[in-house]
């Protein structure tokens, strides 16, 4: 049985909170709606900033940041990184999607999901590290990432695009690929070449799922 709700870290926006952004999935997949918030709350030397999954009827739990620096974090959507048609039933959950610290050159995109007690958690990279998708466009390098599928399939990919001039550019199509409940890793990466005047070659310095932008 799912222990009480109350051992699920959880702390909700106060007065003070700002910029509080939420958006909505189904993220421990029982076919409602719920909804996701980030939030920072200032502090005497910063902001902190937190992460809240709020379940329809099912409670809420929440990530602690923390001081992100100049960076900032923002829910920006939903994606699912192990779909699988003919799942058993539940197991098609979305994960979050957010903004989890930027800089200068870009932003960089965490990924959240519900563990076995239903307790918010960031997927890490397997090694000690959360697991991280940075997102810019520079003259000479581009990351973002997509989603992609096939046979009853979706997940998500990390794209990369390298130039040495400007015009000529090599791809990088990565799938991302769920090793365990709570890890994500990265699979070979399928080499490809466009040029900058290819339409395509623009998706590779953003984010988006299906069609919906998952750009702070």
């Amino acid at each position: 049985p799912a222990p009480p709700a109350s051992l699920c870290d959880d702390i909700a926006p106060t007065a003070a909170a700002v910029d509080v952004t939420v958006v909505n999935g189904d993220w421990n997949g029982d076919g409602a709606l719920d909804s996701a918030v980030t939030w920072g709350e200032p502090t005497s030397g910063g902001v902190d900033w937190f992460v809240r999954m709020q379940l329809n009827g099912a409670g809420n739990s929440s990530v602690f940041l923390g001081d992100l620096g100049p960076g900032y974090a923002r829910a920006t959507g939903r994606v699912d990184v192990d779909y699988s048609l003919g799942a058993p039933a539940g197991s098609n959950e979305d994960e979050l999607v957010a903004v989890v610290g930027s800089s200068a050159a870009g932003f960089n995109l965490g990924v959240f999901g519900l563990d076995q007690w239903g307790c918010l958690f960031q997927f890490d990279n397997g090694g000690g590290h959360v697991f991280i998708i940075p997102v810019y466009n520079s003259m000479l390098n581009m990351s973002g990432m997509t989603c992609d599928g096939g046979m009853g399939s979706r997940f998500a990919v990390r794209l990369e695009a390298t130039s040495a001039d400007g015009t000529n550019w090599i791809t990088s199509d990565i799938r991302v690929q769920r090793d365990d409940d709570n890890s994500l890793s990265e699979a070979p990466a399928i080499v490809g070449a466009l040029t900058s005047a290819s339409p395509a070659l623009t998706a590779y310095g953003t984010a988006e799922c299906d069609g919906t932008s998952l750009m702070p």
